[in-house]
């Protein structure tokens, strides 16, 4: 199945216009993106699962097609606050969230603010409850904060992208890269634990055992440590099971939503 090529439409919220790539028909998905991401980091996915749910892929504020308006957008709770509002400007009634990487980080934010929004949480190579090997290598704070001086950026940009062409972020561009490192500074692992911990939804865990990003000990526990709900793990695929697993993890959703008895399209 092709990829999906949707171009997003701009929805004007509160705290500024959000990009969102929809198609689809049935109960609402939102599908969240990781670092550095856009809606195209779920484009292999979105396809496979059009015919039963009505597919949402925001660009989060900075990233693709959304502007960022004040850096407090960049933390797990400004990026949750712009999907809380998306869902109430579209209207959403309790629709399930999928977050990748550290969209899953902001997907569980969203779901600590507002629990009885979402009818179900999934997270899909999800960071565990302490730092990464990726995260804890990068000073992300110093780093954001030495970005944020413009004569020093011809300097460190360098250095910056071949940290990241080494983790295997290719093409991320500098706009993107200084944003992830300015997002990455602002997540707190302990507060991120203590909303699993929190956590009632219904969720369903998904990761491959290859992950070169997240250590596979780290989803295991985060696995563990999640609410009683589907687990899937692969023995490959990598970081980024949506492109690699994307027939496997469409039918893991579909069979999800009917056992939450959410409704077929038609």
């Amino acid at each position: 199945m092709l990829p999906s090529e949707i171009t997003p439409r701009l929805i004007e919220l509160p705290q500024g216009p959000l990009a969102v790539a929809e198609e689809g028909a049935g109960p609402p998905l939102l599908l969240i993106h990781g670092l550095p991401g856009s809606h195209r980091d779920l484009r292999h996915l979105s396809p496979h699962l059009a015919h039963r749910f009505r597919v949402l892929r925001p660009d989060l504020p900075g990233f693709g097609d959304s502007p960022l308006r004040d850096r407090a957008q960049l933390s797990p709770a400004g990026r949750a606050e712009a999907l809380l509002q998306l869902c109430a400007a579209l209207r959403l009634e309790r629709p399930l969230i999928l977050g990748h990487s550290m969209g899953g980080v902001v997907a569980l934010a969203a779901v600590a603010r507002d629990p009885e929004r979402y009818a179900g949480l999934a997270l899909l190579s999800t960071p565990g409850l302490r730092p990464h090997r990726v995260f804890a290598r990068t000073p992300a704070p110093t780093l954001s904060r030495l970005l944020a001086c413009r004569p020093l950026r011809p300097l460190l940009m360098p250095l910056v992208r071949r940290a990241f062409r080494q983790a295997g972020f290719r093409k991320a561009s500098d706009r993107d890269l200084r944003h992830t490192l300015g997002a990455m500074a602002q997540v707190d692992f302990a507060a991120h634990a203590a909303r699993v911990a929190a956590c009632r939804l219904p969720t369903l865990v998904a990761w491959c055992a290859d992950d070169p990003l997240v250590e596979p000990a780290l989803l295991d526990a985060l696995a563990e440590a999640c609410p009683p709900g589907p687990r899937h793990r692969w023995p490959t695929g990598g970081h980024n099971p949506q492109k690699t697993q994307a027939p496997a993890l469409a039918a893991a959703l579909g069979a999800w939503a009917d056992a939450l008895g959410l409704p077929a399209p038609g």
